[in-house]
């Protein structure tokens, strides 16, 4: 509880409380103990706190068994579940289930041993990935990219897990994204997204704007959102190329539609305010630069 009122920051999920959970079970325990024993004389009370202690194990009993390598991610049900708990705390923060998606890979015989063509899967869990791909020999190429950079990468298919994603972006059901064709579930909520890349759009067009070529770059972007039309990283960035060509109400457009998909995306959020200096409208590129540094306190660009 004080936990909780403090507002602590904790770390790959709860496992900073396992320590005291440990003492809260065993006082928990002797609660029902004490009870059984100091109540003992009334012939319901023995059936009755042992069929109460029944039903509050029943829902994590039924969760262990319909999630058997997941089983940690368990929400109680007063939070909604796993489903209530998306978006708002991070589910499967050791990444397990890379394995189950690596095994769908498999089960549809995009890889397997032994295979000729090379296909690079990409993923925000890099160490798992690199572990669990070993066995297919050189060609299955893993590359770790962060989610929001994943078109740094030039891959095939992507294993995304919905670790280190803005919750914002997650409870506006942008994620799993749209080029998503299969998902590892827990009680029919997704924990790891698999996405096939849906062309090269996208990464010529990230690298024309990092080289500065915007009105190369704009053409490829606006392919990319056709794929993908909740692409926030290619509608940012066709807003910033749109920035730098003079087109300023294009640029608009692109930021509005980047905030429909990724209500605090941080570089919009910047953009926004380069936006309305490109305008020489100061006072809403203050309040823009105001809004993206209280996103995250430690922004240059925004102080900048």
């Amino acid at each position: 509880m004080y936990v909780i009122y403090q507002g602590s920051t904790l770390y790959d999920g709860w496992r900073h409380m396992i320590f005291p959970y440990t003492s809260g079970a065993v006082l928990a325990s002797m609660g029902i103990i004490h009870l059984y024993r100091r109540f003992s004389s009334v012939s319901w009370i023995k059936p009755a706190v042992l069929g109460l202690v029944g039903i509050m194990a029943l829902d994590p009993l039924i969760f262990i068994v319909r999630n058997p390598f997941l089983c940690y991610i368990y929400f109680s049900p007063v939070q909604g579940g796993v489903a209530g708990a998306l978006g708002h705390y991070e589910t499967d923060y050791w990444g397990n289930s890379v394995k189950q998606g690596i095994e769908w890979l498999e089960d549809q015989g995009i890889i397997h041993e032994g295979m000729q063509n090379e296909v690079t899967i990409a993923s925000n869990f890099g160490y798992q990935l690199d572990k669990y791909l070993t066995r297919f020999g050189n060609k299955v190429k893993p590359v770790y990219v962060r989610y929001r950079q994943r078109h740094d990468a030039d891959w095939d298919y992507g294993l995304f897990q919905s670790r280190f994603i803005d919750g914002s972006y997650i409870r506006q059901g942008s994620w799993p994204p749209v080029p998503t064709v299969h998902t590892i579930d827990v009680n029919s909520t997704p924990v790891l997204a698999i996405v096939k890349s849906p062309g090269k759009a996208a990464f010529a067009g990230i690298n024309a704007q990092k080289q500065n070529q915007f009105a190369e770059a704009i053409p490829l972007l606006e392919e990319a959102i056709k794929q993908d039309p909740g692409d926030e990283i290619a509608l940012s960035t066709l807003a910033f190329c749109f920035i730098n060509t003079g087109q300023t109400d294009l640029a608009k457009t692109a930021l509005d539609n980047t905030f429909k998909v990724d209500p605090e995306n941080l570089t919009a959020a910047n953009y926004l305010g380069l936006y309305h200096i490109n305008r020489n409208e100061i006072e809403p590129a203050i309040r823009a630069f105001e809004r993206a540094a209280e996103l995250q306190e430690n922004n240059f660009f925004a102080y900048y």
